[in-house]
């Protein structure tokens, strides 16, 4: 309860000990770096019971990446992912109009079989996902993925998970064989 109270009481002087790490402000400059129109792979590895954790971070990066014009493709390896990723890229695309779905951002869908799902999409993003899972369209057929054959025709990959195992996953079967940079 003091804790709490404490920054209440302080009238903010204690901020100054309150800084991010240095791997999250060296991502956050990465992500202010992104030229408008840069491709970013995200992926919503996490469950619904994990959004209230999770949401606010996929939430502002998500902003942050709408407002700069960096193209977005989202995909889950997890069933309920892929709502989360619908309810994140409404929200953060909702007050700009001229970012148009297919054109702008995508929403693959689920990807089943969590390595050999990984490694497939290593290779064959296309193959992976024969269409997107809103408006059931071929990849080919939407500009923001048409020339996209594999994760290494991403800029950065993100992922958001509730689970280490998820991660080592992505960090095996996609960083490993591609060394496409993985956040």
């Amino acid at each position: 309860l003091l804790a709490a109270l404490v920054p209440l009481f302080s009238g903010g002087l204690l901020s100054s000990w309150v800084r991010p790490g240095d791997e999250v402000s060296a991502l956050a400059d990465t992500l202010r770096g992104l030229p408008v129109g840069a491709r970013v792979l995200l992926s919503f590895d996490y469950d619904p019971a994990y959004a209230g954790e999770l949401d606010p971070l996929a939430m502002a990066v998500t902003r942050q990446l709408v407002g700069r014009g960096v193209h977005l493709v989202a995909m889950s390896t997890r069933p309920g992912g892929v709502g989360l990723a619908e309810r994140i890229l409404a929200q953060a695309t909702a007050g700009t109009p001229d970012y148009a779905y297919s054109q702008h951002y995508a929403i693959l869908g689920y990807l089943p079989d969590q390595q050999a799902g990984l490694r497939l999409l290593t290779s064959d993003l296309q193959t992976a996902f024969p269409s997107d899972t809103v408006q059931q369209r071929a990849l080919a057929d939407m500009p923001v993925t048409r020339d996209v054959t594999g994760v290494a025709d991403f800029q950065h990959v993100l992922v958001f998970a509730d689970d280490s195992q998820t991660v080592r996953h992505w960090v095996e079967q996609v960083h490993s064989r591609t060394g496409a940079p993985l956040h």
